[in-house]
């Protein structure tokens, strides 16, 4: 990726994007159930342009969130990136990022966190970390 390429993602991440560590739960109710967690990257903005073009450069998802259409108000497009694409998205922005630098950083020791893939069962110390870290990322909000 070229350098302004890359510069030119990170402010419009650091403005308008930002990064999440969700947990999700599966498997059925009376057996073993199984944590997934995941960090996720988004933007969220009025010019589908631009959240094209970062669907072009990064991969993920995009897409129109409908209810901003009310009242006259112009649509509101999307795009999204989970777990590994999300952590090469933010390898890639890093050494550009201002704002979500230490949001990064904490994605980051999330990754590490990650030895056995994304959906495995926890001890509580590992779900204990996980959890830290997700609280960790809020707090700088």
């Amino acid at each position: 990726m070229k350098e302004i390429t890359g510069a030119y993602f990170a402010g419009l991440f650091d403005g308008e994007g930002s990064i999440n560590i969700v947990r999700g739960v599966s498997g059925k109710r009376n057996e073993a159930r199984r944590s997934s967690w995941g960090v996720v990257c988004s933007v969220k903005m009025t010019d589908e342009e631009t959240i094209k073009a970062m669907r072009d450069c990064f991969g993920g998802n995009m897409g129109e969130k409908y209810s901003y259409r009310r009242n006259g108000n112009k649509p509101q497009f999307y795009w999204q990136t989970r777990a590994k694409s999300a952590m090469a998205f933010l390898r890639k922005i890093y050494p550009y990022l201002k704002i979500k630098k230490r949001e990064a950083d904490i994605a980051f020791l999330f990754e590490g966190e990650i030895t056995r893939g994304y959906s495995v069962r926890l001890n509580n110390e590992q779900q204990a970390r996980r959890e830290n870290l997700k609280l960790q990322l809020e707090s700088l909000r």
